[in-house]
Protein backbone atom coordinates (compact mmCIF):
# COMPACT_ATOMS: atom_id res chain seq x y z
CA UNK A 1 0.00 0.00 0.00
CA UNK A 2 0.99 3.45 -0.74
CA UNK A 3 2.66 4.88 2.23
CA UNK A 4 1.15 8.26 3.40
CA UNK A 5 4.45 9.89 4.47
CA UNK A 6 6.20 9.49 0.82
CA UNK A 7 2.86 10.95 -0.59
CA UNK A 8 3.24 13.97 1.83
CA UNK A 9 6.94 14.08 0.96
CA UNK A 10 6.72 14.84 -2.60
CA UNK A 11 3.75 16.98 -2.11
CA UNK A 12 5.91 19.11 0.18
CA UNK A 13 9.20 18.85 -1.74
CA UNK A 14 7.51 19.94 -4.89
CA UNK A 15 5.86 22.90 -3.14
CA UNK A 16 9.29 23.69 -1.84
CA UNK A 17 10.93 23.50 -4.69
CA UNK A 18 8.56 25.20 -6.86
CA UNK A 19 8.42 28.16 -4.82
CA UNK A 20 12.35 28.75 -3.39
CA UNK A 21 13.23 28.01 -7.03
CA UNK A 22 10.85 30.69 -8.64
CA UNK A 23 12.00 33.10 -5.38
CA UNK A 24 15.74 32.67 -5.89
CA UNK A 25 15.24 33.63 -9.63
CA UNK A 26 13.35 36.93 -8.91
CA UNK A 27 15.79 37.64 -6.42
CA UNK A 28 18.76 36.92 -8.53
CA UNK A 29 17.03 38.87 -11.55
CA UNK A 30 15.94 41.86 -9.24
CA UNK A 31 19.90 41.75 -7.97
CA UNK A 32 21.26 41.93 -11.46
CA UNK A 33 19.02 44.30 -11.77
CA UNK A 34 20.33 46.40 -9.29
CA UNK A 35 16.60 46.93 -7.62
CA UNK A 36 17.46 44.46 -4.84
CA UNK A 37 20.02 42.69 -2.89
CA UNK A 38 21.05 39.51 -1.83
CA UNK A 39 19.89 39.13 1.32
CA UNK A 40 19.55 36.21 4.09
CA UNK A 41 16.15 35.66 2.80
CA UNK A 42 17.35 34.77 -1.06
CA UNK A 43 19.70 32.07 0.92
CA UNK A 44 16.76 30.62 2.47
CA UNK A 45 14.92 30.47 -0.76
CA UNK A 46 17.87 28.43 -2.00
CA UNK A 47 17.63 26.55 0.90
CA UNK A 48 13.76 26.09 0.19
CA UNK A 49 14.70 25.32 -3.25
CA UNK A 50 17.72 22.26 -2.10
CA UNK A 51 15.15 21.08 0.66
CA UNK A 52 12.29 21.00 -1.39
CA UNK A 53 14.34 19.18 -4.21
CA UNK A 54 15.39 16.70 -1.71
CA UNK A 55 11.47 15.54 -0.18
CA UNK A 56 10.78 15.26 -3.45
CA UNK A 57 13.09 12.91 -4.41
CA UNK A 58 13.05 11.07 -1.26
CA UNK A 59 9.24 10.74 -1.73
CA UNK A 60 9.49 9.58 -5.46
CA UNK A 61 11.97 7.18 -4.75
CA UNK A 62 10.05 5.83 -1.69
CA UNK A 63 6.96 5.71 -4.16
CA UNK A 64 8.53 3.74 -6.62
CA UNK A 65 10.23 0.91 -4.38
CA UNK A 66 6.14 0.24 -3.58
CA UNK A 67 5.05 0.15 -6.64
CA UNK A 68 7.68 -1.79 -7.66
CA UNK A 69 7.30 -4.21 -4.52
CA UNK A 70 3.54 -4.46 -5.30
CA UNK A 71 4.02 -5.22 -8.98
CA UNK A 72 7.38 -7.48 -8.44
CA UNK A 73 5.09 -10.12 -5.91
CA UNK A 74 2.27 -9.77 -8.15
CA UNK A 75 -0.32 -8.59 -5.87
CA UNK A 76 -2.23 -6.21 -8.23
CA UNK A 77 -5.59 -7.69 -7.60
CA UNK A 78 -4.81 -7.61 -3.23
CA UNK A 79 -4.04 -3.82 -3.89
CA UNK A 80 -7.22 -3.05 -5.51
CA UNK A 81 -9.49 -4.93 -3.15
CA UNK A 82 -7.49 -2.62 -0.18
CA UNK A 83 -9.11 0.69 -2.08
CA UNK A 84 -12.13 -1.39 -2.64
CA UNK A 85 -11.64 -0.22 -6.76
CA UNK A 86 -14.47 -3.02 -7.63
CA UNK A 87 -16.94 -0.89 -7.20
CA UNK A 88 -15.29 1.70 -9.31
CA UNK A 89 -16.71 -0.58 -12.47
CA UNK A 90 -20.31 -0.63 -11.23
CA UNK A 91 -20.01 3.05 -10.60
CA UNK A 92 -19.28 3.46 -14.57
CA UNK A 93 -21.93 0.74 -15.31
Amino acid sequence: MVDARSVAAVVTGALLAILGGLGAVVVLVGTLAGVVEWTTVAWLLVLGFVVGAGLLTYGAVALAGDLWAVVADGDLGGLTEDVDASRLRHLVD
